[in-house]
């Protein structure tokens, strides 16, 4: 990659995924004028770590409620919501 202030040659000093393991963060530094500089690189889930994220965001959801009525019936919608993107995703067959 090359430098966005002097576009001279970079190398990659750090690197390290965030956010649930879909986004690489990189530290570049340019060898020519020393300049650091932050990029990220978003990756798409696919498969199974697609649905565990599809259900750790429901579980996240659910847990940040108070009024358990309220969670009883998030909680029913969610199920039936992840039931069917499985299916439509031939994950799951009824």
């Amino acid at each position: 990659m090359n430098c966005i202030k002097c576009h001279g040659a970079t190398a990659v000093i750090d690197s390290r995924l965030t956010e649930h393991n879909t986004v690489v963060r990189r530290r570049h530094f340019c060898r020519l004028c020393s300049h650091k500089f932050t990029t990220y690189e978003h990756q798409e889930l696919k498969g199974r770590a697609k649905r565990l994220k599809m259900l750790e965001d429901a579980v996240k959801l659910i847990s940040n409620t108070k009024d358990d009525a309220f969670n009883q019936t998030l909680s029913a919608k969610i199920a039936n919501d992840v039931l069917y993107k499985l299916f439509q995703m031939n994950q799951v067959k009824l």
